[in-house]
């Protein structure tokens, strides 16, 4: 595989929630070589593969990028952006991979028991959309946005939320601060079943597929209904669906290889 140059950004000090460790997973595995630019004023934490003004990878909001640009891999990508041809859906990526790398070495040598039915920990902004979900699941913990600092304190590290969503069947994915959260793919990736609500988008360079990879619930009721008409042999298979979707698509190396696709199949000069 030939080595990439990756004009980015993000660094261990200019790092948009956990992509460095992404990045530097890449450059680890010998992909690419990081070549640090500065910021421009957009405040975009931005890639670019191979060359400035080609293929962009962009954590966020794609309307805000400044320079030019061939084709974009967004991690938010909304059905908003369709409008825009050269925007590519891509996925979204783990806020602490070395926890969360942790955490699956620890399952793969003991599997987890699955005590908690269902879990919710994070960041509610408020107003009724959201607010119906409080108190919704068995483990149910938040703060509002203003008052979260990395952790709204039920869960003291990644690491030990991770080992909570490893301990549970269903997790419970209402919108975050926006359409698309880290949230869901934290838990799909830990075999704890997501359970998207009304406002979350789920559109992926391959995108997961409801009651295969996720349930879906417009309600509190309708979520319990849907748990309660899972056998635990169906819960099970989801799980294992999630787990190897996540890996495929999701991980770092999933990530990667959609670059190159992508690359490929827009015929994507890098040099």
């Amino acid at each position: 595989m030939t080595k990439l140059k990756l004009y980015t950004v993000v660094t261990p000090q200019v790092d948009y929630p956990g992509l460095t460790q992404i990045i530097g997973y890449w450059e680890k595995e010998g992909w690419i070589e990081r070549i640090t630019i500065p910021m421009k004023p957009d405040l975009r934490f931005i890639s670019w593969v191979g060359r400035i003004g080609g293929l962009a990878l962009e954590p966020s909001n794609i309307e805000r990028i400044s320079t030019p640009y061939e084709y974009v891999l967004a991690c938010q990508y909304t059905k908003n952006w369709k409008k825009y041809p050269k925007v590519l859906p891509w996925t979204h990526y783990i806020r602490d991979w070395a926890s969360f790398a942790q955490v699956r070495e620890e399952m793969a040598k003991v599997p987890f028991e699955r005590k908690i039915l269902s879990l919710f920990s994070g960041t509610i902004r408020g107003g009724r959309p959201r607010n119906l979900w409080i108190n919704s699941t068995e483990v149910f913990s938040y703060r509002t946005a203003r008052s979260y600092r990395r952790t709204n304190g039920f869960y003291p590290t990644y690491v030990d939320y991770y080992r909570a969503l490893a301990s549970t069947k269903y997790g419970l994915c209402p919108v975050g601060d926006g359409p698309v959260c880290q949230r869901e793919i934290e838990t799909m990736g830990l075999g704890c079943v997501p359970i998207y609500t009304p406002g979350v988008e789920w559109e992926r360079h391959v995108t997961p597929q409801e009651n295969v990879h996720f349930i879906f619930a417009n309600n509190p009721e309708e979520m319990k209904e849907k748990i309660n008409s899972i056998s635990d042999k169906q819960r099970e298979e989801m799980s294992r669906n999630a787990m190897e979707y996540f890996d495929k698509y999701i991980s770092p190396k999933g990530m990667w290889d959609c670059v190159l696709n992508t690359i490929d199949k827009y015929n994507i000069k890098v040099d």
